[in-house]
Parts: structure tokens; C-alpha cells; sequence
């Protein structure tokens, strides 16, 4: 990543902003994976074909808690999206 913001001339206070926002999402994609993957394996993906086990899968679903790590998820894809406006004016400064 080094090398490309240092080819497209991007600056320092677009560069942490950016890198804050990547950590930020990469720290909440973990948490998603850890809370939902053996639901979204067994139940979304079908890789069990006990509909009971699916089901009691989804039931044990912490409602309170999975929309704590959603909202965690949206939070931080927003502060990368607000990111990209900079960036983008940036790189588009270089060209012309």
C-alpha cells in the first residue's frame, strides 16, 4: 500500500484516515466472522442438511449482541467511505 500512495502522491492526513478506517473494518469483519460463521456455514451456506440443527442455530442467536457487531460493521465501512471522497480528489489532482 506504501507504494501506491507514494505513486499517486496521496497525502499523509488521507493515508491515516484511510488506514484507520481498514484497520477499524478488518477488526469488526473479524468479529463478525467469529459471532456468525458457524450459523452462516451450517444454515446460509446449507452445509448441514438437519433442518432442526439449522433452526436451533438460528434461535441461539443473540439478537442484542449481533446488532451491537452490525452496527460496529456500519460504523466503520462509513468512516471508509467518508474516506474515499479525499482520496479520490487526491489521485484525480495527480492526473491533471
Amino acid at each position: 500500500m506504501q507504494e501506491i500512495y507514494e505513486t499517486a502522491q496521496i497525502s499523509s492526513e488521507v493515508k491515516e484516515s484511510l488506514t484507520l478506517a481498514l484497520r477499524e473494518l478488518a477488526k469488526v469483519q473479524k468479529k463478525i466472522t467469529k459471532t456468525f460463521s458457524e450459523t452462516r456455514n451450517n444454515t446460509i451456506a446449507h452445509r448441514d442438511c438437519d433442518a432442526v440443527l439449522q433452526y436451533e442455530l438460528m434461535k441461539e442467536i443473540d439478537l442484542v449482541s449481533a446488532k451491537k457487531v452490525l452496527e460496529a460493521y456500519f460504523k466503520a465501512s462509513n468512516k471508509f467511505l467518508d474516506a474515499l471522497p479525499a482520496l479520490i480528489r487526491e489521485v484525480n489532482a495527480v492526473r491533471h
